[in-house]
């Protein structure tokens, strides 16, 4: 009887072990699924309180992504936290769709070019740029060139 009851316990253990580590599996695997889409690795949305409050408790962005299936596409254009910015837009911003109070400041100084250079001469109408490169307070995610000033 009390060899039984040892051996219980034993399995008892192992399988309690293998479904920690698997939902920690899980968990890890989707913060690097998470990092690998947006290239969000060394930043600050590179940690578990992406989706938790206090593991194994989680956020507005963490349910969101249980009940859309774990996917992040769909839940982009939500608004997880209420704070009036769509999740894609906190992600882009790096700051947290589950936490209301951390939202994405305002961009209100334009870009100041650094760098632009182009060919003095061209034969054709298609004209290639050789450097272009800008500064802002927020960051340039890109640019537009026009014939116009």
């Amino acid at each position: 009887m009390k060899r039984n009851l040892i051996v219980l316990s034993s399995v008892m253990v192992l399988v309690l072990m293998a479904f920690i580590t698997a939902t920690l599996y899980a968990k890890s695997s989707d913060l690097d699924n998470f990092n690998i889409k947006y290239g969000t690795s060394g930043t600050a949305l590179n940690t578990c309180s992406l989706c938790h409050t206090s593991v194994p408790a989680i956020n507005s962005y963490g349910t969101a992504f249980k009940n859309s299936g774990r996917n992040f596409t769909t839940i982009e254009p939500l608004d997880s936290d209420g704070d009036t910015f769509t999740n894609i837009a906190e992600i882009t911003a790096r700051t947290f769709p589950g936490d209301s109070s951390s939202k994405p400041t305002s961009d209100t100084t334009p870009p100041s070019v650094t760098s632009f250079t182009i060919p003095a001469t061209s034969s054709s109408l298609t004209v290639s740029v050789t450097a272009l490169s800008a500064t802002d307070n927020v960051g340039v995610t890109g640019f537009l060139l026009t014939e116009s000033a």
